[in-house]
């Protein structure tokens, strides 16, 4: 990306948007698109006000942006049967927003889309090939899975496309502990009795300052902040080089 990239981040009033921007304001000419305001710490940000589904609206957003980053995600946590609502919501938003996304992209002339997937797309959260198909089939990895598809089907429409599988993101100022997303406690990282490192927003921006620039057919990659969940910032800077100053 160049000196002072433009990034629009859709969704980008929830946690990990907010923190993006957070870390980024000063390198970024960062755009927040989300079709509610922030709440709590971020409330003071301004966010452009659209739906994400939007396409014709989004596109009008995207003009002049570099980037687009794709944040936008409904989560299902409630166990099953599951209410008709949170199935339509999830799916709705997690795969037709990046459909929209994409095309109002193309539509903008917009270079790049970085879709802000989830190691969710596995099972339990992991994998030995992480870049592989997943195997999730409840609502929230399934649609993540779903988005993955709908990315590598649309590779050709406009942007390059490229998606970060992201496990378990926490703020810069909680980091090495997760912000557990459901009632937002910071907690450590722990499965099976085995202890990780969260994955800082920071390291996220990074990502993406890598990858943006990027041009071709479209990629998925994976990003953790512990090298046994997951590629970390330090492998895909040895793959991909390290980001312009």
């Amino acid at each position: 990306m160049g000196s002072t990239p433009r990034v629009a981040l859709l969704g980008g009033a929830g946690l990990v948007g907010a923190e993006l921007f957070r870390v980024r304001a000063r390198r970024w000419q960062v755009t927040q698109i989300d079709v509610q305001p922030p709440t709590g710490p971020a409330q003071d940000q301004e966010v452009a006000i659209v739906d994400v589904l939007d396409e014709a609206a989004l596109a009008a957003e995207l003009a002049g942006v570099d980037v687009a980053v794709h944040l936008a995600n409904v989560p299902v946590r409630t166990p099953p049967p599951y209410a008709a609502s949170s199935l339509r919501d999830a799916f709705a938003v997690n795969v037709g927003s990046v459909y929209a996304g994409i095309r109002a992209c193309a539509a903008a002339g917009v270079g790049s889309f970085i879709h802000v997937s989830s190691m969710s797309v596995f099972a339990d959260s992991r994998s030995d090939t992480t870049d592989g198909e997943g195997n999730a089939l409840d609502p929230y990895g399934l649609s993540k899975r779903l988005a993955e598809h709908a990315c590598a089907a649309l590779e050709d429409v406009g942007p390059t496309v490229t998606s970060i599988r992201i496990a378990f993101p926490t703020p810069d100022d909680i980091w090495p502990l997760w912000l557990r997303p459901s009632d937002r406690v910071p907690v450590p990282l722990t499965t099976d009795g085995t202890t990780y490192t969260a994955l800082r927003i920071a390291d996220l921006a990074r990502a993406i300052e890598i990858l943006s620039p990027r041009r071709g057919r479209y990629l998925k990659t994976a990003l953790a902040g512990d090298s046994r969940l997951a590629p970390t910032i330090e492998n895909l800077e040895r793959s991909w080089g390290k980001p312009t100053a």
